[in-house]
């Protein structure tokens, strides 16, 4: 089963361009449980990411609605049922609406009144909703989206707080893939799809991966370096953090939590745009031992190396240019090779970022270039 998220995972990698780390995060929330904000400038695709998110669970309830300070209780968890108001009962009809959705997508989630807010805390918070008594809700994971982040304020901030996961959503950047979506390259690529009683065993797998000690100190070193910025990670934060994490191991296939699993935490240790940086930088430095930064360090040379061609045809550059890319690429190639040899126990991974790198150096003599994982 888990063969099959792996394959889901990478056609969602082939239909959405350059969304890898949205797609991982999205995968991540609906075996953990958690919910997930993305913000960014309208039309970088979040609504489609979200749909076929709840695409790939047969059987799921999906909800959608875009929020503004004149939207309604109604529009989101139903109309007042008057059969029963007549007998002095205060109830919803919620057939088709977010207390009855597995999956929702929620647009411009801060400028919901104080009402509807408080409503949707609790049903993220706790799964229920108070419908004259307290009703079980479905959800899985609730996406909320925006074009910017939330301007201080309290009762926003207690929001903001319930969706663990954040990623700010760029526009496509490389010149192919922007070419590519224009023409619908990957479109009509089919996703792969579980029923949801494979998504339950998924969760309860990923739920019993074990967390050494030794992340979890990991994991106190991070939050108090961050403190020590000025960068505040709420308990509540914390602590649903280790689901994540399980999750994360789980995803790449493993049954124990690695350091390079923290990585997920640059997505969920940070609150304002301007501390996304500096958190970042951080949780690298204790989630990267010195092998995989030596591969994130040579993946991007590569990328710089390439970056070049990216805006430009084949056309502006002579002969002499390709051989001196060529050369630097064989030039890692070697260390790369070294480096395999010296750590036998990571060669997998070392001749993962290898075969792409002799990819591209192969792919010089057409032009052929692919963006890099």
């Amino acid at each position: 089963m888990i063969n099959k998220l792996k394959e889901i995972k990478t056609k969602l990698n082939e239909k959405f361009f350059e969304r890898e780390k949205e797609i991982e995060g999205l995968l991540v929330s609906i075996l953990s449980g958690q919910h997930v904000f993305l913000v960014g400038a309208p039309g970088t695709g979040k609504s489609y990411l979200a749909l076929e998110l709840a695409n790939i669970v047969n059987g799921s309830n999906y909800f959608e609605w875009q929020l503004g300070k004149y939207t309604t209780p109604e529009e989101l968890f139903g109309a007042i049922r008057l059969d029963e108001l007549e007998k002095g009962i205060h109830m919803r009809n919620t057939s088709n609406k977010l207390p009855e959705a597995h999956f929702a997508y929620l647009d411009e989630i801060f400028k919901g009144s104080t009402a509807i807010l408080n409503t949707l805390l609790k049903i993220m918070n706790e799964r229920v909703f108070d419908n004259n008594g307290q009703m079980r809700v479905p959800l899985i994971t609730l996406i909320g989206a925006s074009n910017e982040l939330p301007e201080e304020d309290e009762g926003l901030e207690a929001m903001y707080d319930r969706f663990l996961l954040k990623y700010e959503v760029q526009p496509i950047r490389k010149r192919e893939n922007r070419i590519k979506m224009r023409k619908g390259i990957g479109q009509d690529i089919t996703i792969p799809s579980i029923t949801m009683e494979e998504l339950k065993e998924l969760q309860l797998f990923a739920q019993i991966v074990d967390v050494p000690d030794k992340i979890h100190q990991l994991i106190e070193d991070i939050y108090v370096e961050l403190n020590d910025e000025g960068i505040r990670v709420s308990d509540r934060r914390t602590f649903q953090s280790i689901k994540t994490l399980k999750a994360k191991a789980f995803l790449d296939n493993r049954n124990v939590v690695i350091e390079k699993d923290l990585l997920i935490l640059q997505h969920i240790f940070w609150n304002t745009l301007d501390e996304k940086e500096v958190a970042t930088e951080i949780i690298r430095n204790y989630a990267l031992d010195q092998v995989t930064k030596t591969l994130e360090r040579i993946k991007e040379e590569v990328n710089d190396i390439l970056k070049p061609l990216e805006n430009d045809t084949n056309e502006g550059f002579n002969y002499n240019y390709f051989v001196e890319i060529g050369a630097k690429l064989k030039n890692l190639a070697t260390e790369l090779e070294n480096l395999k040899a010296n750590h036998k126990d990571r060669e997998e991974e070392i001749a993962e970022v290898l075969n792409y790198l002799n990819k591209q150096r192969k792919s010089l003599i057409d032009g052929a270039l692919e963006p890099i994982g």
